[in-house]
């Protein structure tokens, strides 16, 4: 497809045939006898043929983000096709360059009166973007002219998107790809640690393991210090293979059970009355319902959670593992 749509050969027409000539509209008989079997002009030629064309192509080509010339590498070859009511089209490709990950093809459309240039550039995703002077009839001569290739087929002449919205699109894949490695490392962390804590359960020969869910009895002291009776209700996460150590958990709950009677106006009043801890992950939230008394002297039902963190040694701690 690239041998018929593309031509990358020399300007290879005498010297001589070209005398006294700079502007495009002096090629246009020459042009209308190229062919893309022979060609002797293409996309890259016509800028080294009119200074004023070049300087314009140039101008709007850097209007999308400071894009160059030489930023592409093929030159479709210019043929009549590319010659219709008095304007001129071209198209240009990166094949083996590429630009902020994009292979972009650019195709334009030039007025040789007016001296307007329509570019309409497709990323690699498709997505079209209109740079220069968006007349209809540069859109309808561009359509027309490139109406058999397949690149050009994809072209959205009605698109408003700007260079902005491809820098935004460009910006939005990195986050996203950077929030889906943050992800994956968390990830991982978690199961090296599950399997850490997990050998450590093993090879400590821990007794008094909370294997499956239950409940049963503790004696939790109260805001005088004095031990009272209070039912623990044990949910696991059966996603992980790691156990309870039940010595670990009435330390944690001792744990909760102070900070909760720090934050008290009566701490002395303090009375837990039901705990339920909840295994989930790697974190171990532990909740519990207590009565202590308010500002009058009235016994009042409170309820607080705090959660504790599994690290490598199969013992929960305060502050997470990483």
């Amino acid at each position: 497809m690239w041998k018929t749509l593309l031509a990358t050969c020399l300007l290879i027409v005498s010297p001589i045939a070209f005398a006294k000539k700079n502007k495009v509209s002096d090629y246009i008989e020459i042009i209308n006898q190229n062919t893309e079997k022979d060609c002797k002009i293409n996309s890259f030629n016509l800028l080294n043929l009119d200074p004023v064309y070049a300087d314009k192509f140039k101008m709007t080509l850097n209007n999308f983000g400071s894009l160059k010339i030489n930023d592409f590498d093929r030159a479709g070859c210019i043929t009549s096709l590319n010659t219709q009511k008095n304007i001129l089209t071209s198209a240009l490709y990166q094949i083996d360059k590429t630009t902020m990950g994009h292979r972009f093809k650019a195709f334009s459309a030039y007025d040789l009166s007016t001296k307007e240039l329509l570019l309409v550039i497709i990323d690699g995703n498709n997505k079209s973007y209109l740079v220069g002077d968006k007349k209809d009839l540069l859109k309808k001569v561009l359509s027309e002219s490139f109406s058999a290739n397949e690149d050009f087929q994809v072209t959205q002449l009605s698109s408003v998107l700007t260079f902005s919205d491809l820098a935004k699109s460009k910006d939005e894949i990195n986050k996203e790809a950077d929030e889906l490695k943050i992800i994956q490392d968390l990830k991982n962390q978690e199961i090296s640690l599950i399997n850490k804590a997990e050998s450590s359960i093993k090879n400590s020969g821990t007794k008094n393991l909370i294997k499956t869910d239950t409940s049963f009895d503790s004696l939790v002291l109260d805001g005088n210090g004095k031990k009272v009776k209070a039912n623990v209700g044990v949910r696991l996460d059966s996603k992980i293979p790691v156990p309870l150590s039940k010595s670990d958990l009435e330390q944690n709950i001792y744990f909760v059970s102070e900070m909760i009677k720090i934050k008290l106006k009566n701490p002395y009043s303090y009375r837990p009355r039901d705990i339920l801890a909840k295994q989930d992950g790697t974190k171990l939230e532990i909740i519990i319902r207590y009565t202590a008394q308010n500002s009058y002297g009235a016994d009042v039902v409170g309820i607080d959670a705090h959660s504790v963190y599994l690290w490598g040694d199969g013992k929960y701690h305060a502050k997470p593992a990483y």
